[in-house]
Parts: structure tokens; C-alpha cells; sequence
């Protein structure tokens, strides 16, 4: 009923501290009316060993994520705008080959006529709504049927997407997309990222945190600045 009156339908982005407390107390609410009915399951299934360890387990998943994992502010700032640079670069070359000065590979309609139309390049597929596709799968295909020009505004189209798709996920300043996932990095008054760690949720046994600090990039290997782990510092006292 909690999630078909009320949760089902709420939007968490932009909510009110008031609706976000009344959000979670129904969650805790719930979990709290279906604990007897939880408990007897694992017991059915003698599956109590694992209950346990996967609650110990949880437990210090709550503790790493109230203690948090310290940033280095200089090598974030270093980092944000070596990608926004990157992302600068990529663009100026995009709207070179266009010749459009207002050009903006952000947006889906100006790519695909630029590559499908401009450009010439076969449709060899189409997604469910049948647009034409524009993830990099697609555009590799793609790329050898094209011009010099064309094959230049792919490489460039690609670096612009890697370098917009890791400063917006792991960089810039926490943010919450339309299904409400958090981004980016956040951090607190204490210097940390408080990232929410979690054992429970996923079916398959392995963590899950929001926003994603799991799969940080390591970057080319070569240039320390695309290396988005080294952001991260230990806490005075200690070495990471």
C-alpha cells in the first residue's frame, strides 16, 4: 500500500527534508511490519548462518560509509579541469568540421544528422523507438563507410563522450539524474565522500554503492590527470 499510495509516485529530487523523512520512515515502516514474516523464511530455509554473516557484513559496509573516504580538493579541481578542457577541445574540433558554431554533440537530433545525414553514414541499426543509433558500437560499424571528414568527426565525437561521461559521473559536484541515482562526487564538511555501500541489494552477492565509487577510472596510463582514483587520499594518520 506504502508503495502504490505514496512512494511509487514520489519524486525525491528537489524534495522537501519534511518529505524525505516521511519517505524513509514508511520505509522503515515497512521493514519493520515484514521482519516476522523475513525471519521466518530464513529460518524454513536453515539459511540463518548466511543471514547472519551477510548482516555482519552489512555492518561494516554502514560503518566505511559513515566514516568516508577523504578527497584531495587540489587533485579533483586538477582533474575537473583537465576533462572540462579535454571537453573544450573535442568540441571546438567537432563545430570545426561541421562548420557550425552552434553545434552540440549533447544533443541526440544535431548528432544523428550530422553523422547520418551530413556525413552519409549507413543506418545499420535503429533503436526500439527507431531512431537511428548512436552509442560507439554503431558508430565503429559505421565508421569505415565514411569520408576523411566524417571518420575525424566520429574519433573526435568519441573523445568528447568519454570526457563528458566521466567528469559528469565521477567529477562534478553530486547530482541526481530524472530516476533519482545520485552522481558525481559529493563531498562533506568533513572532507569526505560518504558513499552509501550496500551488500543486500544486489542478487548476485557483490557490493553496490551510490554514487558509483567502484568503478572509478584509472585513467590511459600515461597522463596521472585522467586517473580518477588519485583524487581520493587517506585520512591524516594513516597511507592509502
Amino acid at each position: 500500500r506504502w508503495k502504490d499510495e505514496y512512494k511509487g509516485a514520489a519524486k525525491l529530487s528537489g524534495a522537501t527534508e519534511q518529505m524525505e523523512r516521511v519517505y524513509n520512515c514508511g520505509d522503515a515502516s515497512a521493514t519493520l511490519e515484514i521482519r516476522p514474516k523475513l525471519a521466518a523464511l530464513v529460518k524454513r530455509h536453515t539459511v540463518q548462518r548466511l543471514f547472519k554473516l551477510k548482516m555482519r557484513v552489512q555492518d561494516n559496509a554502514r560503518r566505511m560509509s559513515a566514516r568516508g573516504i577523504y578527497v584531495d580538493q587540489d587533485r579533483l579541481d586538477e582533474a575537473r579541469k583537465h576533462y572540462t578542457a579535454r571537453m573544450a577541445t573535442t568540441l571546438a574540433h567537432l563545430r570545426r568540421i561541421t562548420n557550425d558554431d552552434e553545434f552540440d554533440p549533447a544533443k541526440p537530433a544535431q548528432l544523428s544528422d550530422a553523422i547520418y545525414t551530413r556525413f552519409g553514414a549507413p543506418v545499420i541499426s535503429r533503436t526500439k523507438t527507431g531512431k537511428r543509433t548512436l552509442d560507439a558500437t554503431a558508430l565503429a560499424w559505421v565508421r569505415p563507410y565514411l569520408a576523411p571528414d566524417g571518420k575525424e568527426f566520429i574519433d573526435h565525437y568519441l573523445l568528447w563522450k568519454q570526457a563528458q561521461k566521466i567528469e559528469s559521473t565521477y567529477l562534478r559536484e553530486g547530482w541526481r539524474d530524472g530516476k533519482n541515482r545520485v552522481h558525481g562526487i559529493e563531498i562533506q564538511r568533513d572532507g569526505a565522500e560518504h558513499v552509501i555501500f550496500s551488500v543486500t541489494v544486489p542478487v548476485t552477492d557483490r557490493w553496490s554503492s551510490s554514487p558509483n565509487a567502484q568503478n572509478r577510472p584509472e585513467g590511459d596510463g600515461k597522463d596521472p590527470l585522467t586517473n580518477v582514483r588519485r583524487v581520493y587520499r587517506a585520512r591524516p594518520g594513516f597511507v592509502l
